[in-house]
């Protein structure tokens, strides 16, 4: 209601402003539900948080995942900024990104080699259960991964879908970082509550009965990531 008073109604589309106004939020009009409306919105609230949660985390909807083996999936479903599909506007595919992430460009969807990003995210171990800050996991990532700008793995709290607060520096390892490469040219990294021991600079610490999710990135993508012949290994829990 505050953000309606102050910024200009061209922040706004023609359908927010309708939603707005269908609970009592309106410029120039005090918001001042009674205690009915009170309990229904606190009530929506939670409703609608549990709706975007099991969305994004339990999505089911065709072509999510991004390979048939993987847990691996996609922020863009149909490959489309606008998350139009056909004539229509994909309602449940534009949650899943804007639960997720917030600015959305055509970039970002953008399929071409070598140009712009690609985005996978995980929220799985390899026997299917949610990724928890207790246990501890093995990523194993093949050689030549498929970036030719640089590529990164970052860990996120799927509450707040920010960084995870874990009191490293950051949440994430990157083709940046010293890390510690195996002889083929792959890497292994490494995420729990505790350091494995010779992996330390390959490590992301998690934190014990929360959960977390991640997100790779992939900056200057090559051909083998939009052809397949490049995937991830799964997380592997190994304690």
């Amino acid at each position: 209601a505050e953000v309606v008073q102050t910024e200009a109604s061209e922040a706004f589309t023609p359908y927010e402003l309708g939603l707005l106004q269908s609970v009592g939020i309106e410029r120039e009009r005090p918001f001042e539900p009674d205690e009915r409306m009170r309990e229904l919105l606190s009530e929506g609230v939670l409703i609608g948080d549990a709706m975007a949660k099991a969305n994004a985390y339990a999505n089911r909807l065709p072509g999510v995942r991004r390979y048939p083996d993987r847990m691996y999936e996609h922020l863009f479903l149909g490959g489309r900024h606008d998350f139009m599909r056909g004539e229509a506007l994909w309602l449940d595919a534009r949650t899943l990104f804007h639960y997720e992430a917030i600015v959305v460009t055509p970039a970002m969807a953008l399929e071409r080699v070598g140009v712009g990003s690609q985005y996978l995210a995980s929220y799985r171990d390899a026997d299917g259960e949610f990724l928890m800050g207790q246990h501890s996991y093995k990523l194993h990532l093949p050689p030549d991964i498929p970036a030719r700008d640089f590529w990164s793995v970052t860990v996120y709290h799927p509450e707040t879908r920010s960084l995870l607060a874990n009191g490293q520096e950051k949440a994430a390892r990157n083709s940046y970082d010293d890390l510690r490469w195996n002889e083929d040219g792959s890497i292994d990294l490494h995420f729990g509550p505790e350091p494995p021991e010779g992996y330390e600079g390959n490590w992301v610490r998690t934190l014990p009965s929360q959960g977390w999710q991640i997100l790779l990135r992939l900056y200057g993508p090559l051909e083998t990531y939009f052809d397949g012949t490049w995937k991830p290994d799964d997380f592997v829990r190994l304690s």
